[in-house]
Order: structure tokens, then C-alpha cells, then sequence
């Protein structure tokens, strides 16, 4: 079942537009015993419980050296397979997989010794405390090293092997319990679902038979911004990512059917003050055990008065230029001279943060210099401050004398988000 993260990690407003769930770590793929026991000494029972029901007890002189070690399911269920279940994956992979997959097995030698076992009974030891495994027999292939994620999944699913599957909402629930107790797995790679809701406004405006890429970008813009606040430290209020790079290959199409698995695996970043500052991510897209694209992203972290200033450095064009309202715009514009009971009210026709003019013809209704205090009211965004009458000074009929930092900021907000300069203006 996915679990969708919280729309706070990705700055959205609205669930419907938060785009992945089930965000995880990866998980290690095997513990030292008493490392394990340790940490399953700290959690509750209900924790240990789920953690035990992923990770199984094996006991080999051919496995880890013979120091016993708690292993995944997943990793532990493709350690061994019959002639027969070789057959089958390999026979069911994509060709590009096939050499790989070949490489990470070894035929079981005729000589015990040879694979790290004094007796017969020792090389079933290590899959015994499985119920799935049987005995090893001669002919059986051994896995050399751990699979990656694709490759492991198609073994498990091709070799009949499904009991071992460890699907992602419990994945994502075992990675949040390690990294509560501090042991976590210490490569950067994270995963997360892609939520896929073909009812979405925006993404599915019209029918399509697969994912749009559209939508797997923003979601890889999500996932750099969930990570910086989840694992990177990064405080969720008053700071902003931006982004310098992200360049996107798509080598094949995405279902809307199956799950889609997006992992990112950090290739640099920079720490100040304990967090992420910038992060440099490989963020691949696989789907049905095959990668299918990739994203290469990077930006910074900047908080809340870096991104200030920056926004300050760019307030000059809103002083200069002339920002024109939609005629459909829903706004309020209330005028009152200071001093004098009763509003005037008023439609926009320009502004910028200077001041600005109507479309009504208000020369009889003030004199120059008669200071009033304003209101203006957009989509529930309100701002107010005190302007004079100016009799189309600089092409404006009030410029703003005083206005606060906090209403100068809503205002900037207003005009930025819902004026427009006309082309010749910028030309």
C-alpha cells in the first residue's frame, strides 16, 4: 500500500500534487549478529517484530567468513538456485541482463571444501532457517555477490521465489525504524514510489497511455527537495531549493499500470551547519525490474534570508516597471482619506511598487497630496499602506509613501503572481 509523504517535504499546498510516496532508504542487506540484537534490544515490540519478519539468521562456515549475520529476505532468497530456476530467469531476463546475471553465479563445486564447508550438512546451514530452502545439492548455482535491485527482483519473480519479496510500504517502514535507532544504511541512496494518479488536472489534462514525462521530471524535482529535508537536514520552514542542473534521458516508455521505483543515489554534496547546502543526485527510473531513465539533478539550499536578498536584488523591476492586471482578475481596492470616515472603492488598471492607477476617474473625488490609506485584497492575499494622490505622476495616479516590510512582501507577492509587463515594456 503506498504511503504518501507528507506535502510539507515538498512544499506543496495540496495532496493531490505531491508525487511520491513510500520514501525510503535503502535498506543494508545484512547485519553481524550481535550488531542486530543490539539494535533490535532498542525498539518495541512491535518494531521488532516487523524488523524480523525482513531480515533471518544465517549460520555458515561458506557465508561471511562463518560470523553468523542476519540477511534480508530478498538478497536471501537468490543465494542459491536450482538448474532448473537458473534456466528459468535466464531464459525470462532481457538480453543486456543476461551477462550479468551469469557473471553473479557459480556452479556448487563437487568438492565440499572448495566452498568453504568441512561437511555436506554445513552448506545447506546457511538457507536451512528458511522454510523455502531445501538442501543444497551438487549442481545448484551459488551466488557470488549481492544482486543489484533490477537484476534481484527479476531472479525473485523468473525463479519462483515471490515468498521473499519485501514490498515497498514495508520497506519504507523498516528504513524509517533504522534510521530512528541510528542504524541506517550508510550508502545515500533513497527510493520512492511515483504516485500516479491518472485523475490529476494537470498531468493527465487529456487521455494518455503512459506516464507523461512531465510528470516523472517534477517528481524528480520532489524527490532532490523530500530528501534534502528528510535525510539531509534541512529545516522544511524557511528554506528553498534551487536548482542549477537537471538534465533528464528517457530510454523507454513508462506504464501506468505497474508500480515505478525512482532511486537517487547522491553523487556530491556540501554540509554547513550540520545540513545539506548543495546536493548533487543520479536519480534513475525503473519499472517491471528495468531502468527505464535517468535525471541528473543538482541544486542548493538556501534559507530564508538568503532568498530574501535574492528576491531584493530583483526588486528594482518591480519599482520601474509597469505591471498590468488581467481584466478577469477578482481583486478589492478600497481608498480612505486619513482621517475622514468612509471608503473609496476602485479597480486597478496598473501597478508596481511604486504605486499605481485605476480605471475610475477619481479627480474630483481627491486633491493632490491628500494622503490615504489603501487596501488591496487578491485571491485572500491582503495588503495595506498609505498613498497620495498624485495626478498622474510618472503615468500613476497614487504613489506609495509608506508600507511595511511584511506588506511590501505580500505586495511583491501580488504582482509577481498575478500582473504581467507588457512585451514592449521589456523589449
Amino acid at each position: 500500500m503506498e504511503t504518501t509523504i507528507s506535502k510539507s517535504l515538498v512544499h506543496k499546498s495540496r495532496d493531490e500534487n505531491v508525487l511520491l510516496a513510500n520514501l525510503r532508504r535503502v535498506l543494508p542487506r545484512a547485519f553481524r549478529e550481535e550488531d542486530f540484537e543490539k539494535f533490535l534490544a532498542r525498539t518495541s515490540a512491535s518494531e521488532a517484530s516487523d524488523v524480523r519478519g525482513v531480515y533471518k539468521l544465517i549460520q555458515s562456515p561458506g557465508i561471511f567468513g562463518g560470523v553468523p549475520h542476519y540477511v534480508m529476505k530478498e538478497p536471501l532468497g537468490t543465494l542459491r538456485l536450482s538448474p532448473e530456476e537458473y534456466e528459468a530467469v535466464l531464459k525470462a531476463i532481457p538480453p543486456k541482463s543476461r551477462e550479468r546475471f551469469k557473471e553473479s553465479y557459480k556452479p556448487l563445486s563437487q568438492n565440499p571444501e572448495a566452498d568453504g564447508c568441512s561437511e555436506p550438512e554445513d552448506r545447506s546451514a546457511a538457507v536451512d532457517q528458511v522454510s523455502r530452502m531445501n538442501p543444497l545439492h551438487n549442481g545448484d548455482l551459488i551466488l557470488k555477490d549481492f544482486l543489484e535491485d533490477d537484476l534481484l527482483n527479476r531472479v525473485i519473480k523468473h525463479a519462483g521465489k515471490k515468498e521473499y519479496y519485501v514490498d515497498n510500504s514495508l520497506q519504507a517502514d523498516i528504513s524509517r525504524i533504522l534510521e530512528k535507532y541510528g542504524y541506517q544504511d550508510q550508502r545515500e541512496i533513497f527510493l520512492a514510489n511515483l504516485v500516479v494518479d491518472t485523475d490529476h488536472s494537470f498531468f493527465f489534462e487529456h487521455p494518455n497511455e503512459h506516464v507523461p514525462g512531465i510528470m516523472i521530471l517534477e517528481a524528480c524535482r520532489q524527490m532532490v527537495v523530500a530528501c534534502a529535508h528528510e535525510y539531509g537536514n534541512v529545516s522544511a520552514r524557511g528554506a528553498h531549493m534551487i536548482l542549477d542542473v537537471m538534465e533528464a534521458k528517457f530510454d523507454g516508455f513508462l506504464e501506468l499500470y505497474a508500480p515505478v521505483i525512482l532511486r537517487a543515489h547522491v553523487t556530491s554534496k556540501k554540509i554547513q551547519r550540520g545540513s545539506w547546502s548543495t546536493v548533487g543526485m543520479e536519480i534513475t527510473i525503473h519499472q517491471n525490474g528495468e531502468q527505464l531513465g535517468s535525471v541528473r539533478v543538482s541544486g542548493s539550499n538556501v534559507g530564508e534570508h538568503v532568498f530574501k536578498w535574492i528576491r531584493e536584488g530583483k526588486r528594482s523591476e518591480l519599482e520601474e516597471l509597469p505591471f498590468y492586471p488581467p481584466e478577469h482578475l477578482e481583486h478589492t481596492l478600497l481608498l480612505k482619506k486619513r482621517g475622514i470616515e468612509g471608503w473609496l472603492e476602485g479597480r486597478l488598471r496598473r501597478i508596481n511598487l511604486r504605486g499605481f492607477s485605476l480605471l475610475n476617474d477619481w479627480a474630483e473625488k481627491v486633491h493632490e497630496q491628500d494622503e490615504m490609506d489603501f487596501v488591496l485584497i487578491v485571491a485572500g492575499i491582503s495588503v495595506k499602506g498609505v498613498c497620495s494622490f498624485s495626478a498622474g505622476e510618472e503615468g500613476y495616479d497614487f504613489m506609495i509613501t509608506h508600507m511595511p516590510e511584511a506588506e511590501l512582501d505580500r505586495l511583491e507577492l501580488i504582482i509577481k503572481r498575478y500582473c504581467k509587463v507588457p512585451e514592449k515594456a521589456v523589449l
